[in-house]
């Protein structure tokens, strides 16, 4: 009987130790949870595309605090990686704007300069049958025994023809017109 009270203090003892160690591990358990929760949230906050680094807090050890450093340069990194491509895909659509603007004028270049030969050849070709209608009209003019009325006639042919001359080398200017240097 000596040895029972001796045995139920220990036991006390041993019981109350095993509580201790319990609510320690237990305390020490929900610690670790909370920051891995935490952490986790900011991964998840990572994947659904806010970059913006989480705020630090204290953590019980240095192994939870380095991962939380991790997790901050993390963010900052994808956060500059995101900002350089998104800079990136802003300089490549205006340089898609300006090539497709440079792209139009060229065309549009190409099409005055068809018109210039179109309408250079055109009033080289009508300026040969003028010239033969003006020739005969002041050969008309020349004879003798025309009636005034065909003399009237014959004027008006060498004024509409000499308008006619006008619109040809008009139209030739246009053609010949050659714009400044490509810039």
């Amino acid at each position: 009987q000596t040895l029972l009270p001796l045995w139920r203090r220990n036991v006390t003892i041993i019981g109350i130790a095993a509580l201790a160690l319990l609510a320690i591990g237990v305390l020490t358990a929900s610690q670790a949870t909370l920051h891995l929760n935490r952490l986790r949230s900011a991964a998840e906050q990572i994947a659904n595309g806010d970059l913006s680094p989480p705020s630090r807090i204290s953590s019980p050890n240095r192994e939870f605090a380095e991962l939380q450093d991790a997790f901050i340069q993390m963010a900052r990194n994808l956060r500059a990686a995101r900002e350089a491509l998104d800079r990136q895909v802003d300089q490549e659509r205006k340089m898609n704007e300006t090539l497709h603007s440079l792209e139009r004028q060229v065309v549009r270049q190409e099409r005055l300069a068809a018109v210039g030969v179109l309408v250079s050849g055109v009033a080289h070709e009508l300026n040969n049958p003028l010239q033969a209608i003006l020739g005969t009209a002041e050969l008309l003019e020349r004879q003798s025994g025309l009636s005034s009325e065909a003399l009237d006639e014959v004027s008006f042919i060498k004024t509409q023809s000499g308008r006619a001359r006008e619109i040809i080398r008009n139209l030739s200017r246009f053609s010949s017109q050659h714009t400044g240097p490509p810039s």
